[in-house]
């Protein structure tokens, strides 16, 4: 319509002008108003074309009209880096995590009835208690193709334990788990009136993602991402026991034995998942992410189960029995799986810096962790590791 208007104006210009030729005073007003007509319409024609021009060279998704140019600054519609076009990001997370481990089972309670009469018994494991922990993360956006890369580091350390006295009245009250053995279809049975445990581990992880942003509104994004995980995982379980009585040693002599092991852990695989927010305004999004990885490595184990024996006449002291057990350097292939839940409040600053701050829950799942040698009927336990807890963080982008 611009160019035909344009059009139009000027035939009529000219053809009014050629109708007025004989009088040069008109003619001359008529070239003026002509030359002033165009000089305007040439304007608009160049805007016009300046705009198409932009138009072509400026097309943008959904996608990136979403994560890059908020309407409202104080509303961050949340990406892999905020509102901003390109730049690096810091990550830093408290972790406030419960670390728990199948098969720690040390002892047996009869709740004070001997064990020949009770029908049922009461199993201890370590006390395990939530303990602090810490993540670490760096980043690069690589701007409006929505692509971002990422590293974490993720580091926990819990140390737990429990002890439990049994009636002195009754050592037949408490069931020492950790030292019954089977011989030739005969069940032998270790009996303890004091006993303890400890558990400590070390868990050590860093996680390599490339992710892609999808804006699907304004309310809902998602960012899919894929990558490697590496894992080290150092772990000791020691238990020990007092006045115990042993079941295949003649006339049920007492002794006294201890169990020490450990195990460590590492491996690399590939890792993927995705993260989803629910951007509800003024900042604030829900967010829910998940991922999960397929990881092979090797384990290094060893055991060691001790028995103090009392003096026997007519030889004197009691004597130390030790029995290593060892298996290093085989490989295993180990699946884990980790799910969070939480809300994150984030804001930019004049598209060049965001700053936000997220709480949550956090659960891991490790399986078959458990990689001890015991000296029990299950002499080779299977076991999983599961971390579950509080996330606080805080991040920058720049």
């Amino acid at each position: 319509m611009k160019y035909f208007s344009l059009l139009t104006a000027l035939c009529t210009t000219f053809l009014g002008a050629s109708y007025a030729a004989e009088d040069s005073e008109f003619m001359e007003s008529r070239i003026a108003q002509v030359e002033s007509t165009l000089s305007e319409h040439s304007k608009l024609f160049e805007r016009v074309i300046a705009q198409s021009q932009y138009d072509s060279t400026n097309t943008y998704s959904s996608d990136t009209m979403s994560s890059k140019t908020p309407s409202d600054q104080n509303v961050v519609m949340h990406s892999a880096h905020g509102c901003m076009d390109s730049g690096f990001m810091i990550q830093a997370e408290f972790l406030w995590w419960r670390a728990n481990m199948d098969m720690l089972e040390y002892v047996g309670q009869t709740n004070g009835a001997n064990l020949l009469l009770s029908s049922e018994l009461d199993f201890r494991e370590p006390d395990f208690e939530y303990d602090p922990g810490v993540r670490i993360g760096i980043g690069y956006d690589f701007g409006r193709s929505n692509w971002d890369v990422k590293l974490a580091w993720t580091y926990h350390y819990t140390d737990v334990s429990d002890s439990t006295n049994g009636p002195t009245d009754s050592v037949l009250s408490q069931v020492a788990t950790r030292f019954q053995t089977a011989s030739n279809a005969v069940y032998n049975f270790v009996v303890s009136t004091n006993a303890k445990s400890t558990w400590q581990t070390r868990l050590n992880a860093l996680d390599f993602e490339m992710g892609y942003d999808y804006f699907f509104s304004d309310r809902f994004s998602m960012r899919p991402h894929f990558g490697l995980k590496a894992a080290w995982i150092d772990m000791h379980y020691n238990v020990s026991y007092a006045n115990m009585i042993d079941g295949g040693v003649p006339d049920n002599t007492l002794i006294s034995g201890s169990m020490r092991t450990h195990s460590d852990f590492w491996a690399v695989g590939p890792r993927m998942g995705f993260d989803s927010y629910l951007h509800i305004g003024w900042g604030f999004s829900l967010y829910g992410k998940f991922a999960g990885a397929l990881i092979y490595g090797e384990y290094d184990t060893t055991s060691r189960f001790s028995f103090t024996r009392p003096p026997v006449p007519p030889f004197g002291g009691g004597t130390l029995d030790s029995y290593p057990l060892r298996h290093n350097d085989y490989s295993r292939l180990r699946t884990m799986a980790e799910m969070s839940i939480g809300l994150e409040w984030g804001y930019c600053f004049s598209n060049d810096y965001y700053l936000g701050f997220n709480i949550g829950w956090e659960n891991q799942y490790w399986w078959n962790q458990m990689e001890l040698y015991f000296l029990t009927t299950d002499y080779h336990p299977r076991g999983d590791l599961t971390y579950s807890g509080l996330d606080v963080g805080l991040r920058f982008d720049f």
